[in-house]
């Protein structure tokens, strides 16, 4: 048994409470849990921890277009620019369908015509066309 103190947790504790509760859960669960815990340290905790927690995420699970997409709208609505492009740069380099990959381009089309330059949206459009050169069989 053991009981273990209530009271107010000691800043950073939330990685040891991730750990507990990855222990506890069956394997298929992790992801999911992983990914919402991200979430939730990136907007209410330290946004470089979750961004960091994400990063294990889609390293390890690159095929997981769900969770790309997440960790891209992360970055975006933290207004880190850079980050999601960063991603997006990253994410259209995966062995992709055509369908996936329409939708990273299409994210990153949209992202330069809000954010970015004439050259950045040219540049985008560019890597799309690659894309589908090489991608055409």
């Amino acid at each position: 048994g053991g009981g273990g103190g209530g009271g107010g947790a000691p800043p950073g504790g939330g990685s040891r409470t991730l750990d507990k509760a990855i222990a506890a859960l069956p394997k298929r669960k992790h992801l999911k849990l992983i990914s919402k815990f991200a979430m939730m340290e990136y907007k209410l905790g330290s946004a470089e921890r979750g961004a960091t927690l994400m990063e294990g995420v889609v390293s390890s699970y690159p095929k997981r277009i769900d969770l790309w997409s997440v960790f891209i709208d992360m970055q975006l609505k933290a207004g880190n620019l850079d980050g999601a492009r960063g991603l997006l740069a990253r994410a259209v380099t995966l062995k992709l369908r055509a369908r996936q990959a329409k939708f990273f381009f299409k994210r990153w089309l949209e992202l330069e015509k809000t954010h970015g330059t004439p050259e950045t949206v040219a540049d985008v459009k560019e890597k799309a066309r690659e894309w589908v050169e090489e991608n055409a069989s």
